[in-house]
């Protein structure tokens, strides 16, 4: 791929020469690259993500017709991702990640607090807590809070005694505006 600068007679230029190369604009430059190749029947994996990426473009069209959503985006433009659009489409196709689940506090009594620590591209908009106990009985569930002043750490406080502490099992998943979830699971063996 070339980059052309400074070209009078290329400024506006896009689309594709004497079918082999192909002129565009990306981020206010022309630039040249050799015509795609397509190599014919997709794989199944492909179709799913062709699939995911058109399901992604629909949200991100969505967002932008919502004055209040296009602003949410807009503010998160950044030098990878150069429109509100862009954005949106990003955090359509990331899911949430669960980086940690501190259980070092939870006893099993009521107002232990568990603290989750979870990442996304661009908001999270929930974290739901399941506590188990080890034959998968749900012992309890709510929604953490975000710590205030943290934008990664949420805080989970324990509502129901836990008398069969050994084998617990805390599930932790994070949401995100579009819809993905990401989640970690921790399994209590003391």
């Amino acid at each position: 791929m070339s980059t052309i600068v400074n070209n009078p007679l290329m400024k506006g230029v896009s689309g594709m020469f004497a079918k082999l190369v192909v002129f565009r604009e990306l981020r206010g430059k022309i630039v040249m690259s050799n015509r795609p190749k397509r190599s014919g029947k997709l794989t199944p994996h492909q179709e799913m993500m062709r699939s995911r990426f058109q399901r992604a473009v629909m949200y991100a069209k969505k967002q932008m017709q919502d004055e209040q959503r296009k602003a949410e985006y807009a503010a998160a433009i950044n030098d990878r991702k150069h429109s509100a659009y862009a954005v949106a489409l990003t955090d359509y196709m990331t899911a949430p990640k669960v980086t940690s689940v501190d259980i070092s506090n939870y006893k099993g009594v009521v107002g232990d607090p568990i603290i989750i620590h979870a990442t996304d591209d661009f908001k999270i908009t929930e974290v739901h807590v399941t506590i188990s106990d080890s034959y998968g009985n749900t012992i309890e569930q709510g929604n953490a809070i975000l710590s205030a002043g943290l934008k990664e750490e949420w805080r989970y406080v324990i509502t129901e005694t836990n008398s069969t502490f050994a084998g617990t099992r805390i599930l932790a998943q994070a949401m995100d505006q579009p819809g993905n979830v990401g989640w970690m699971e921790v399994v209590i063996s003391r």
